[in-house]
Formats: C-alpha cells, structure tokens, sequence
C-alpha cells in the first residue's frame, strides 16, 4: 500500500487494485495508474476540503467513482454542478453519502460516522486494507468559545469515535491542528484511546508539520507515538511512503 500527502487533509492511498483520493482542495494531485479503479472522497463542503476541480480527473481517468458527503449536495443541486462544467456523464459517477451508513460501492466499502464540525467521516475498506479518514471529525477546543459548547463539541466527537471503538486501520488519517494551542492532541488522543492503526498520518495542520514532531514527543503519545509517520512525508519530495 503506498500513500501520499497531497496537501492539508488532500491525501492519496493506493492498494493492489485501487487508489483511493481523499479530501482534495489544492497541491500537486500525483499521477494515478490508469489501470487501477479510482475512488474520490469529499469529507463536506468546506473549501479546504472539497474543490470542483476533482471533477476534472474523469476527462484522464475513465475508471473513476467520486462519493461525497450529502451536504455537498444540499449546497450544490446538479444545475450548479452543470454550471461548474460537470457533464451529466461525470455526475453519474457520483454517489452521495450521509453519516451512519455503510454502502458498498464499486468493489469497496464505505462506511460513515457523523462530523461533529460539517459532513462525514469515512471508513473504507479495499483490497483488504482498512482506511480512517476524518475529514474534520476532531475534538474541536477553542479557548474563544464558552465552556458548554466545548463540552458539547467533545461529547459529540466521542460519541463518534466510540461507535467504532476496538477496530484496527491499516492507516489512519486524522485532525492535528494548531489552532488549538495546548489543545491539539486531545482529537488523536482519543482516537487513539480506541482503536489502533498500523500508521497515523496527521492532517489538516495548515502548512504547520512542526505539530507531527510536536504530537510525538507529547506525553498522550507515549502508547502510540511509534505509529506516526516520519514528518519526512510533508518535507521531502515525493510525499509518498510505501507501507
């Protein structure tokens, strides 16, 4: 399986057969192999999450499935689609998804939880290989906002993460942004309190890797420090690993 940090939460997960292209708003998009199926996710429809430039992928890739998050589509109806240049070939091709489900699509699967901030989170298995991507499902504390819309900003985002509690990824691409100051481990933490992975992959850092080293040395890390990648993958070309 190999991996590519794309940009912020824009990340990229090949397996034997398939390539699966996460929350893609900016950067470099790798060259795919056309002889793979392709899997285009859209976590929700903020603008460092989802760019209608993905759509651009099916002119090269014939073979390409794109599966976004229902609120895309309570934003945009299809006419606004038309008018960003998706043909009603292209928009075929898209499955739209809300949380809680779990659906099989084109040869994987795809299960959801709800964000706690906008949209879904994404569970996907394929070729064997179990992938957790977050989108902006996190533990989401600012010390600008009240006590109370903290406490229900962390019940939300447990309540989440509890539903899927014991179970193991293969990767695991997660929230770690420093906005949040002293509180930017709390979402990986917990996480990590309830399911294991093979590799994390932090996101959505806003250009800040600094905050990977930063998590590994933080003393919640300590029973799984071992299983964040090398910052390597943020500041050497190519953002890739093979794993």
């Amino acid at each position: 399986m190999e991996i590519t940090y794309i940009e912020h939460s824009g990340v990229a997960v090949e397996t034997d057969k398939k390539i699966l292209v996460f929350d893609y708003y900016k950067g470099q998009m790798p060259e795919l192999d056309n002889n793979k199926s392709i899997f285009v996710f859209a976590s929700h429809v903020h603008e460092d999450h989802f760019n209608f430039e993905i759509f651009n992928l099916a002119e090269k890739y014939k073979d390409i499935t794109y599966i976004l998050s229902n609120d895309i589509k309570r934003k945009y109806n299809k006419k606004y689609f038309e008018k960003r240049g998706v043909s009603e070939e292209i928009y075929e091709k898209i499955f739209f998804i809300s949380h809680d489900k779990k659906e099989e699509i084109n040869g994987i699967t795809v299960e959801t939880l709800l964000s706690n901030d906008c949209g879904v989170a994404f569970i996907v298995t394929a070729d064997g290989k179990k992938i957790y991507h977050s989108g902006d499902l996190n533990d989401w504390v600012w010390h600008g906002e009240g006590e109370e819309f903290n406490r229900n900003i962390t019940a939300a985002y447990k309540k989440e993460i509890d539903k899927i509690k014991g179970r193991h990824f293969d990767v695991a691409f997660a929230v770690v942004d420093p906005r949040q100051n002293d509180d930017f481990y709390k979402g990986a933490d917990y996480l990590f309190k309830n399911v294991t992975a093979d590799i994390f992959v932090p996101i959505h850092f806003w250009g800040d890797s600094s905050v990977v080293e930063k998590l590994r040395c933080h003393a919640s890390a300590k029973n799984w420090k071992n299983i964040i990648v090398s910052e390597d993958i943020y500041t050497k070309m190519p953002h890739k690993i093979t794993i």
